[in-house]
């Protein structure tokens, strides 16, 4: 398979956020094992057909829907923005630069530096509205409702509706069913919603960090800033910190899927505990079963096989950048956030890039183009 990645929307660098978080986020440069200078033999193929130029988007998170359309969080405008098929972005909920914490429909509705976005079948778009500590809904035509949470009130407390407590929550991923699980990253805990707003903790101790597996308040996290689910409601977690991917079971059973549960990062592809990352922060899972990872620390995009199987897609560790091509000689600078589309078309948010880029497995439709860096883009603006 051969994949070819597209640039669909760019801005200025992200620079919000939590300072603890922005601490645990300024990457240095690794330096490159021998490994890492191998030609992937499953190459991928990125390209850029837009280049950056509109500093009045800064996408931190990417979700599609399942007719194919494209959203975006953009928590420095306080927006939750579409890009069309066409390449013009359009705000469908929010209003630029107004943070606030209202519902209602389009740019009627206020967010706070909303930073997680997922979909469900029904076409509803449900946001971590980050600094407001609240999960908001938004339905297809457009409206903000909040479905759990207190707005400016942070906490951990479980209950239904403005009764429910979150202290920062950064990730949101929704079942079948409609509900909604949460990465709460500063109670470095794991929640659950359900459609009716109903709030539970299914994993991790509130307030306390830590790396241990077990069964719900006695596993623990580190700053869980990634969150996906799977078809048999098993969730999966980036944990930041200890670099690993942690798995917990619907009965809240957490155990550490890839990677080894340590402070030091590493960029070592292997099976289970014998891959290393660094600063895991997306995570996104494909029907197959197969998990792909946003390794930011090393500025690469890994694939993690049902049997544990880590190996590198795209990237070079160590080696951040804004280049297209294949295999190694992509340079991404800090991938953060992930989606895939039904037709496997993978979407990475390039943080400090400031870009949206896609990743198509279908070749048949569009010719590869050359690196593309500057000039006008094809991206339109609409509010």
């Amino acid at each position: 398979m051969i994949m070819k990645t597209t640039l669909l929307a760019g801005t200025s660098p992200f620079a919000s956020g939590a300072a603890t978080i922005l601490a645990c986020v300024a990457f240095t440069q690794a330096p490159i094992s021998a490994d890492c200078q191998t030609v992937y033999p499953t190459p991928y193929t990125f390209t850029t057909i837009a280049a950056k130029s509109d500093p009045r988007f800064n996408p931190k998170s990417v979700a599609v829907d399942a007719a194919g359309g494209v959203y975006f969080a953009d928590p420095m405008k306080q927006a939750i923005c579409r890009v069309e098929p066409s390449g013009a972005v359009s705000i469908i909920a929010g209003q630029f630069g107004a943070c606030g914490n209202s519902d209602g429909k389009g740019n009627q509705a206020r967010f706070c530096y909303p930073r997680g976005i997922a979909t469900d079948a029904a076409g509803n778009i449900y946001v971590a509205d980050t600094c407001n500590n609240t999960i908001r809904r938004i339905t297809p035509g457009g409206v903000v409702r909040t479905l759990a949470g207190l707005a400016g009130t942070g906490g951990s407390r479980d209950g239904t509706g403005f009764y429910a407590r979150f202290n920062y929550p950064v990730s949101v991923a929704v079942d079948h069913l409609g509900n909604v699980y949460v990465a709460d990253l500063f109670n470095c805990t794991i929640r659950k919603v359900t459609a009716h707003g109903t709030v539970t903790t299914i994993a991790g101790l509130a307030d306390i960090p830590g790396g241990a597996d077990g069964q719900g308040i006695s596993a623990r996290f580190s700053f869980p800033i990634s969150i996906a689910v799977d078809g048999q409601d098993n969730i999966y977690v980036a944990d930041l910190i200890y670099n690993a991917i942690r798995k917990v079971t619907s009965s809240g059973i957490v155990t550490t899927f890839a990677g080894r549960m340590s402070y030091t990062g590493g960029n070592i592809d292997g099976v289970g505990n014998a891959a290393r990352f660094r600063h895991p922060s997306g995570i996104v899972l494909d029907r197959a079963g197969n998990i792909y990872v946003a390794d930011s620390g090393n500025q690469i995009i890994r694939r993690i096989t049902p049997d544990g199987t880590v190996t590198t897609l795209a990237g070079l560790a160590g080696q951040s950048g804004f280049v297209d091509g294949i295999g190694s000689a992509v340079r991404f600078w800090h991938p953060a956030a992930l989606a895939l589309d039904r037709l496997g078309n993978l979407y990475v948010t390039d943080v400090n890039n400031a870009v949206i880029r896609e990743g198509s497995a279908d070749i048949s439709t569009k010719p590869a183009l050359s690196l593309k860096t500057s000039g006008a883009s094809k991206t339109s603006f609409s509010e």
